[in-house]
């Protein structure tokens, strides 16, 4: 969130403080404020651009063992920000593919997905995998396997500039394609579902007890 939303660091302190080790969780007014702003922050631009033709864009996508994930964002004045989240499960086959395979199944499926934004534009693609970038670029496509071939040619329609991005950099992807529900296959995740599971995935990493972890949980359903 920290390169969305403007001071997202200042914002959030107060409830960061609250889970250092040594402190008490002790909820105060300071925290609600501070959750309020932290809310209303998330709601506002830049989180979400409108697609401008004219800027530059900019693919990421990612695979975890069960899911795919991707962004597209854009330039605007010297910083990119993000104009569309992409994620969907990976079907019972998918999974059982190598691992290097269910990369470019990530870049085939995002670049197809955001085809509308993509077709007749030169774009910048982003992999973590860093194999890819011979295999999906220069390589020659009878060296391939023939999943990878044929991932190659679907991406042929497309002009984009493939380039390797360090894991530890590659934070949107990475978390949108751990963020699905293994029960959805080949539809894109609801928004509102991937929210509710990042709940869950806060509220069980809390360091309280099961009483105030339920009291908390309580009070966050009753919010607005």
């Amino acid at each position: 969130l920290n390169r969305f939303v403007k001071d997202a660091a200042d914002l959030s302190r107060p409830l960061r403080d609250l889970l250092k080790a040594k402190t008490t969780y002790l909820w105060s007014e300071v925290h609600t404020q501070a959750f309020n702003k932290m809310k209303s922050a998330m709601a506002s631009t830049p989180i979400l651009q409108q697609f401008d033709p004219n800027a530059m864009i900019r693919v990421s996508a990612d695979s975890s063992s069960y899911a795919l994930g991707g962004v597209l964002e854009q330039n605007f004045q010297g910083q990119f920000h993000p104009v569309m989240y992409i994620s969907r499960g990976l079907t019972d086959t998918e999974r059982g593919y190598a691992q290097i395979e269910k990369e470019a199944l990530a870049l085939t499926w995002a670049c197809e997905r955001l085809s509308l934004y993509l077709l007749g534009q030169n774009f910048l693609l982003q992999t973590d995998h860093k194999p890819l970038i011979s295999l999906m670029g220069s390589k020659p496509v009878a060296e391939l396997t023939p999943r990878l071939q044929r991932l190659r040619l679907r991406l042929m329609r497309f002009d984009y500039t493939l380039s390797h991005v360090s894991g530890k950099d590659f934070h949107v992807p990475d978390v949108l394609s751990r963020a699905s529900n293994t029960s959805l296959d080949n539809d894109d995740l609801d928004l509102g579902e991937v929210l509710r599971q990042n709940d869950d995935l806060i509220f069980n990493s809390l360091p309280v007890s099961d009483i105030l972890h339920n009291v908390i949980k309580e009070h966050y359903q009753k919010d607005p």
